[in-house]
């Protein structure tokens, strides 16, 4: 987000809000409890890589940040069960 918000485009700054809000919701999900999405130093290299303007680098950073993210999902697991909202009788 950070990123986005550097660039001053408010149009990458939306997707990348919505692109987090997204990924976040589902990793709360369907992410597996022991594995940790994010290690410590990973936002911080990836930034790095950008301020050196070592793009290829920044780019590998961030596949494997997102390579990480989906091997940790579980889509096999029991889905939420689904709110429904019924009106109660008065």
């Amino acid at each position: 987000m950070k990123l986005a918000q550097a660039s001053g485009n408010s149009i990458l700054k939306h997707a990348i809000h919505e692109l987090v809000t997204r990924s976040s919701l589902i990793v709360g999900l369907f992410g597996a409890s022991n594995h940790k999405v994010c290690p410590e130093d990973k936002h911080s290299n990836i930034l790095s890589a950008v301020e050196q303007g070592d793009s290829d680098a920044a780019e590998v950073q961030m596949f494997e940040r997102l390579n990480r993210m989906r091997d940790g999902l579980n889509f096999a697991a029991p889905k939420p069960q689904e709110v429904t909202w019924r009106r109660f009788p008065v």
